[in-house]
């Protein structure tokens, strides 16, 4: 190729880096092992590096292979290379770290086995999400169905409601 700033025989074996897939991983859990794929037509020698890792983890510059526990929670970009003698090929992923918190929903209208009388009932309850970053909840659904109420931030705790409309062939429990 006229155009490359590499002769032709060196074009032909520039190594060629796979784009890693979005990771999540949870604190202080071991991740399994995560091995970089990358094809140098020539067998060159690859060598990997790596920038932005989660704190915990690492990659193995002979194989290619990101293992460890991670030990910080948060979002990171991670920058990871393949390089042989003439070229180095980059990719950008980001890794999630979180503390394997799930939200929770309460429903607080109702008891358990509360026989209702109408078919139109208005349900309520509250979300929390107390995990990582208590980024607050996005949306609580009720059978499929959105329920009203904001999100949450910084207290994690968002109040919810839903109209819904029973059936109306025998009594309703809840």
């Amino acid at each position: 190729d006229l155009l490359s700033p590499y002769s032709a025989e060196i074009a032909v074996s520039v190594p060629s880096l796979t784009q890693p897939a979005n990771r999540s991983s949870t604190l202080g859990a071991a991740i399994t092992p995560v091995t970089l794929q990358v094809v140098d037509p020539d067998g060159s020698a690859v060598r990997f590096s790596q920038t932005g890792l989660p704190p915990g983890l690492t990659l193995n510059a002979s194989t290619g292979t990101i293992s460890g526990t991670p030990t910080t929670q948060g979002d990171f970009t991670v920058t990871v290379s393949a390089a042989d003698q003439y070229y180095t090929a980059s990719r950008t992923f980001t890794w999630t770290i979180g503390d394997g918190t799930l939200p929770s929903v309460t429903i607080t209208s109702h008891t358990n086995g509360q026989t209702l009388t109408s078919a139109n009932v208005t349900i309520s309850g509250t979300a929390t999400d107390a995990g990582f970053g208590n980024s607050g909840i996005q949306w609580v659904t009720v059978n499929g169905l959105a329920a009203t109420g904001g999100t949450a931030t910084g207290s994690g705790v968002a109040n919810w409601s839903r109209n819904l409309t029973l059936s109306s062939t025998g009594p309703n429990t809840d």
